[in-house]
């Protein structure tokens, strides 16, 4: 696995997987009976404010759910097993989408557990490289000198005008 974490990255590309592997099925169940189904599919990754996908929306022609089935056209899904079970009926399901997509979830559940996988530790490796072998936060050059400017400040340089003249006049320094 790629060390990219990325989620939307990975969420677009497995996306264009189901798309593909819908497509295949399609041919391999000579579904494609005037391209129209076939060139319907569109796919659309909705993320929030900071990028994190949310949803992913799939498009295609209604049509292709019924065929999936093996009903449409006045024929329920109880009536087609009827049909078929007594021979009168050459209509049967044709299933492209349902378990293919049942089974691309899952897929995309493991991917998923791997990306936050990787995000935490991270995460974790960030929090421990910020800390010395003694267990002591390591201060960057630039925060500890404001540290020693506030410390420096609070005790008693202070800047305020009407506050130095308070200070002098208390013998506080100056």
């Amino acid at each position: 696995m790629s060390d990219n974490i990325n989620l939307s990255l990975t969420i677009e590309a497995w996306a264009e997987i189901v798309i593909k592997t819908w497509l295949e099925k399609i041919i391999r169940l000579n579904i494609n009976y005037s391209h129209a189904l076939y060139n319907s599919f569109a796919h659309h990754v909705i993320t929030n404010a900071n990028g994190d996908p949310e949803r992913i929306e799939f498009a295609f022609l209604y049509y292709g759910k019924f065929v999936d089935m093996g009903v449409g056209n006045g024929v329920s899904k109880s009536e087609a097993t009827e049909l078929v079970a007594a021979g009168m009926n050459g209509r049967h399901a044709k299933p492209w989408y349902s378990k293919t997509f049942y089974h691309q979830l899952q897929v995309l559940r493991e991917l998923l557990a791997e990306k936050y996988a990787m995000k935490a530790s991270q995460v974790i490796m960030i929090n421990l490289e910020s800390f010395d072998a003694e267990g002591e936060k390591i201060i960057s050059s630039k925060s500890a000198q404001q540290r020693e400017n506030k410390s420096s400040q609070s005790a008693g340089s202070n800047t305020n005008p009407t506050a130095k003249a308070y200070d002098k006049a208390r013998g506080r320094g100056y």
